[in-house]
């Protein structure tokens, strides 16, 4: 039984005592410096020592760059590095110089070390974010990046510099000031052409980036060449900004408003940049400047020396607190048949052989079941014994969850030799203390935070404690939820998914497919959109090669004992239970079958399952999962494709929708291999599982519209519009990824043309093609955890506040001066219905004000359009050309176009960043400090003795959804809002 002989001392200590403690700990600022920060080096890298000085040498130089750079006239001393632990990988030999790793994970560093992502090649990146002022998930650096200065310094100038541009991305959300792969490298003003800059007292030349040659003017779309890049003077008088061309010496600080005093602090509102377009126009300073780490109170002068500890990761030690209270029978028994399958499959086949695993229950009161102990090899001695223990598990009695957790961590805490480690929870009911219950849930909710532990959740049905999501979300841990009335296993998906994201390891399974099935008895296994002559297929692609696992559960109205299970694999070789790797679990309804990777054939597998009826002949549900362990044959780079998916909130107050929400956007990252090798043309979609049964559905993009910074970076991102929500709970989240024949594939090298000219980075050419390696029979299934809704209001899903999301991607394609006529390329954005208008207007003041309601624009006639349709638009996120013609409109005309969206309830989207063109051809302008008056905005001017008309075009498109359903009902075809999904439509009515 359980013992709690000396925690409640102890617990006291860890209240007192909470920021010593060896677990969790997130990165926060003290007076200026950033604590907590850690920078991961990869597994598959090799021992360095010199690796390791160096990025010491850069984090030391950085984080003096950091603190000048974010001292703001008037304002304390700015900020710097502080606390830095530099985690090592486990493949590394214990060093005396070596600390033990407590708290410090790979999956929750902030800056990761390891080999080029083939996408990005040598270029340092940060991936995660969603949009302006979204922070990022984690930098990834290049070894190169720090074991060759010399190539490094060549390509990006000083290192230091570029960790403060990256941290920019990572910690605040900032987007970039200089142009970036498909960005416009010019703009026009006072009829001239001027390069893409922040501020305007950037000097420098505009050239042909291989060439070095003046830049000429394309025919086609009278604008810079293609090849046409600004290149800046070496000596320069320019101080800001880092988000732009960083790499100049003299850089020192960031753009602040364009109001400011001081001209070399000056935004420049005009330039097409990603700052501007997705920030509305405005500068760095005005983002960060609201960012908690500026509320904070900061000392005048500001120690930069960070302290840097270098850590050697350690293995994973996990205690399982699992709910054995009477409810866990109800319904029909499957909550409780459930967690015995799930936990018997995380024993038999998840945990890697390095995992120490203990096992605490708890009813009335909490058991020790087993206490840490590392697990070995499958088939082990040990994990034999923990199986039957799970097996033998009765439930009977209350839930006594306070006991159970604080047993949890009395065990880590006692009996982890490395300190940390976390926890994983599962519970069906609110807590229900007995007359022996030492601690309640809220004393063992606040041990386990001020001890640092880490806690994965799955809450069991609609009644299970809502308290446990939030004990998930603030220890930094992820929580999922699961219905009691679905023989599913949702569980085991759960399990395998908290295995991937603890740092996994050349033994971690990559989970393939999840599943409910219908079976008919004594037939065969269908899927419940398949025909009913057609076997269950699940996909495997090449890169899965390795060890398969299948794991069948089946419901308690099934005769296990006469079930079997039959597998053909692509050319026909047939698996059942006379294969060797079968296995029957009759006291929990599973049955599993393992395949050796000599077995591994990519295509398609056909499942069938034979089974009998206890209650006679009748449909069933049964689970399937399939997941694979990576190849030990195949080199590492050439590793399977996995997905980890996320959410970009834990709780949302209430469903009620304004013009400011975010909605919850959701990411899937696709990666194959240790270089994290980009996965891109997948068809990506998230399901999510209301509290009500309804199920909803939104289609993720990586395209590089909305929320979606980059395109063909295998991240998928789309958002959910609160409205859509259908009633207060948590709602679990999940990813499906499957290949597109032609369109999928692995970025598996950069463009071989990617080589500087000069002038650093901005200089390389990543217009050209990458190499890529096809990828076909994929299907990916992820978990991104939950979201909770607090309070539903039912009026709130009837009413639509959510205007369309704005358009980021507006460009010129071609200009035809002879019957002044411009083609626009974007991306299509969609939101509900089919109605909005196409507009124009002299007022180019108006257009590129960001608070401009578009009030002041003139409609444009659907004759004028002549590519394309106002009415017909593409689906959301597909690129789109629409051509118009400009009547009355002379040769020696300029012009500004903006498109927006908006929607039937009259919600209109931000008005896109303005594109300039012009009907004639332009001469370039001095570059110097020629500031725009302020706004930095055109007007009409006299250029050469001509007088140049200005003409502004507004293009109003509002979005709508094909074949979707009144908002709340379920299907994959439903409805989705906002940003991502659907198909956008326009009529001439006015908006």
């Amino acid at each position: 039984m359980h013992s709690f002989k000396g925690l409640q001392p102890l617990v006291l200590f860890l209240l007192l005592l909470a920021s010593t403690s060896n677990g969790y700990r997130p990165l926060q600022v003290s007076l200026g410096r950033y604590n907590n920060l850690v920078i991961a080096i990869d597994r598959s890298v090799p021992e360095n020592a010199t690796l390791i000085e160096e990025i010491k040498t850069v984090i030391n130089e950085a984080s003096q760059t950091l603190l000048l750079a974010t001292r703001r006239s008037g304002q304390p001393g700015g900020l710097a590095f502080g606390n830095v632990s530099i985690l090592v990988p486990d493949t590394w030999p214990n060093r005396p110089d070596y600390i033990q790793a407590t708290w410090q994970l790979f999956s929750r560093s902030q800056l990761r070390v390891g080999p080029q992502n083939p996408r990005y090649g040598p270029v340092p990146h940060t991936e995660g974010g969603g949009g302006c002022g979204v922070p990022g998930e984690f930098t990834h650096y290049p070894t190169e990046f720090f074991l060759d200065r010399v190539a490094s310094e060549r390509l990006f100038g000083n290192r230091a510099r570029l960790v403060v541009h990256e941290w920019g991305h990572l910690r605040w959300g900032l987007m970039d000031e200089a142009p970036q792969e498909n960005d416009p490298h010019f703009y026009i003003y006072n009829s001239r052409f001027y390069p893409s800059r922040c501020t305007e007292q950037l000097d420098g030349k505009m050239a042909n980036r291989h060439t070095g040659l003046p830049c000429k003017i394309d025919r086609e779309t009278l604008t810079p060449e293609p090849d046409c890049i600004f290149i800046p003077d070496d000596n320069n008088r320019a101080v800001a900004s880092f988000m732009g061309h960083y790499y100049v010496n003299s850089i020192k600080a960031f753009c602040d408003q364009s109001a400011h005093p001081d001209e070399a602090y000056q935004h420049n509102r005009m330039a097409p940049t990603q700052q501007n377009r997705m920030c509305r126009s405005r500068s760095v300073w005005q983002i960060i400047g609201n960012h908690e780490d500026f509320q904070k109170d900061r000392p005048q002068e500001v120690d930069f020396y960070p302290n840097i500890e270098v850590v050697r990761a350690r293995r994973r030690d996990v205690v399982a607190v699992l709910d054995i209270s009477e409810s866990m029978h109800h319904p029909n028994n499957i909550p409780f048949t459930k967690l015995k399958a799930a936990m018997i499959s995380n024993i038999r086949s998840v945990l890697e052989p390095e995992t120490r695993l203990g096992i605490v229950t708890f009813s009335s009161g909490a058991t020790n079941v087993a206490s840490l102990q590392v697990l070995g090899q499958p088939g082990s001695a040990t994990r034999t014994t923990l199986e039957q223990k799970v097996q033998d598990l009765d439930a009977i009695g209350l839930t006594d969850i306070g006991d159970g957790l604080m047993l949890g961590l009395q065990q880590l805490l006692n009996e982890s030799a490395n300190g940390g480690g976390s926890l994983f929870l599962v519970s069906d009911g609110e807590e229900q203390q007995s007359s022996r219950s030492r601690y309640n849930y809220s004393y063992a909710a606040d041990a386990i935070k001020a001890a640092g532990v880490v806690v994965d959740v799955l809450g069991l049905g609609t009644e299970a404690d809502r308290r446990i999501g939030d004990l998930a979300r603030d220890t930094g841990g992820i929580f999922y939820s699961s219905y009691n009335t679905r023989n599913s296993f949702d569980l085991l998906a759960a399990l395998i998914n908290s295995a991937m994201r603890y740092d996994a390891g050349p033994d971690t399974p990559i989970l393939l497919h999840s599943a409910d099935v219908t079976i008919q008895t004594a037939a065969e296994v269908r899927s419940p959109a398949a025909p009913a002559d057609a076997l269950m297929p699940v996909l495997i692609d090449e890169s899965a090669r390795g060890e398969l696992l299948f794991v069948f559960l089946l419901p308690r109205s099934v005769n296990i004992r006469q079930s079997d299970v039959n597998l053909t694999s692509p050319r026909g070789s047939v698996y059942d239970s006379s294969s060797e790797g079968f296995q029957r679990d009759v006291t929990i309804n599973m049955l599993s079958l393992r395949l050796d990777e000599s077995s591994f054939e990519a295509g398609k597998w056909n499942i069938q399952l034979s089974a009998s009826s206890n209650a006679g002949p009748s449909d069933h549900t049964a689970s399937v999962v399939v997941s694979t362990k990576p190849s030990k044959s195949s080199p590492a780079a050439a590793g399977p494709i996995s997905a980890v998916a996320s959410v970009s909130t834990f709780k949302l107050e209430n469903n009620s929708a304004s013009p400011d929400s975010h909605g919850v956007v959701i990411n899937a990252v696709l990666r194959s291999g240790s270089a994290n090798a980009a996965v891109i043309g997948a068809k990506v979609s998230a399901s999510m599982r209301a509290p009500d049964g309804a199920q909803l559905a939104v289609q993720l993009y990586d395209n590089g519209a909305g929320v979606d910074l980059r395109p063909n970076d295998g991240v998928y991102t789309g958002v959910l519009s609160p409205r859509r929500l259908t009633a207060a709970g948590d709602y679990l989240v999940a990813a499906t990824a499957e290949s597109v024949n032609g369109q999928t594939a692995i970025i598996v090298a950069p463009p071989s043309g990617a080589s500087p000219f000069v002038g650093g980075p901005l200089a390389v050419d990543t217009r050209a093609n990458y190499s890529q390696l096809p990828v076909t029979n994929m299907t990916r299934d992820a978990l991104a955890g939950s979201f909770k809704l607090e309070t539903f209001y039912e009026e709130e899903s009837r009413i639509d506040r959510i205007p369309p999301g704005p358009i980021a991607s507006l460009d010129v394609e071609s200009v035809n001066s002879t019957d002044a006529s411009i083609v626009f390329r974007f991306i299509a954005v969609g939101d509900d219905f089919d109605q909005g208008t196409a507009y124009w207007s002299t007022q180019a003041e108006d257009l590129t004000d960001p608070e401009s309601d578009g009030s002041k624009a003139q409609k444009v006639l659907p004759e004028n359009v002549h590519l394309g349709s106002l009415s017909s638009p593409a689906e959301a996120g597909a690129r789109e050309r629409l051509g118009i013609r400009f009547p009355n409109v002379g040769s020696s005309s300029v012009a500004f176009v903006t498109l927006r969206a908006v929607d039937a309830a009259n919600n209109r989207g931000q008005l896109a960043f303005p594109a300039s063109a012009a009907f004639q051809e332009l001469p370039f302008g001095e570059v110097g400090p020629t500031q725009p008056p302020e706004g930095g905005n055109p007007s009409l001017g006299v250029v050469i003795g001509v007088v140049v008309s200005v003409v502004v075009v507004a293009v109003v498109i509002a979005a709508v959804y094909i074949g979707l359903r009144k908002p709340g009902l379920t299907g994959r075809g439903a409805s989705k809002d906002g940003i991502s999904g659907g198909r956008a439509f326009s009529s001439t009515t006015a908006g």
